[in-house]
Formats: C-alpha cells, structure tokens, sequence
C-alpha cells in the first residue's frame, strides 16, 4: 500500500522529469541570461501545473529583472516571492531546485497568511 509521503514524492519526481523535458524542448539556455525565454518557459510550467507561481519580467530606466509572484488565495491579492530571481543556471537541477525553493517560500507565506 502507497502511503502519502511516498505518493508525494512520487509526484515530485515525475514533476521533475516533466520540468526537465519541457526545459529543454522549450530550447532555453539556462546558462546565459535571456529573462524572456525564462517568464516563456515559466509560463508553460504554470499551464501545466508544474509550478504554482509565474515569473514575470520587470524593468526600469536602469535595470531589468525576474521577479516570481503569485496570488494568494485568502487575501486574494498578489504577493511578490523574489524580487531578484535568478535567469542563469549551471544546470537544470539547480534551476529545478530554485523552483522548489519558490514553491516553499510560497508554502510559509501561505500558512503566516492563514
């Protein structure tokens, strides 16, 4: 008999496996900065229910940025994660394991929230 923890990480790692070939068919060079390809490839991540946040490019006269930002659902209001999210990766595990980073962040703002 499967028991919850084991179900969870089950589906964590499916999900990775997902995140990992959508990453590479989506074509992004995790290793040099392009904050577009990166907000594209989060965005089909979200559509596919891989991540329950979105990345979204910002810019000022001087800089530019990728910020990870979600809605919260008990304030129903949108809450910034990081303002300074990071567009460049030596590997796919560790933009994967920046994902899962988010996802926690998002896990105890949540329960503050609550």
């Amino acid at each position: 008999m499967e028991t919850k923890q084991s179900k969870s990480e089950f589906e964590q790692l499916r999900n990775k496996k997902e995140i990992k070939q959508i990453t590479k068919d989506s074509g992004w060079d995790y290793t040099e900065a392009n904050n577009l390809a990166l907000v594209l490839l989060s965005q089909e991540l979200e559509e596919n229910g891989l991540i329950n946040f979105t990345l979204e490019f910002r810019a000022d006269e001087c800089a530019s940025w990728v910020q990870a930002e979600y809605i919260n659902e008990t304030i129903k209001h949108p809450i910034i994660v990081d303002y300074d999210f990071p567009y460049c990766y030596e590997n796919i595990d560790a933009f994967i394991e920046t994902l899962e980073e988010i996802e926690n962040e998002i896990i105890e703002i949540n329960q503050f929230i609550k």
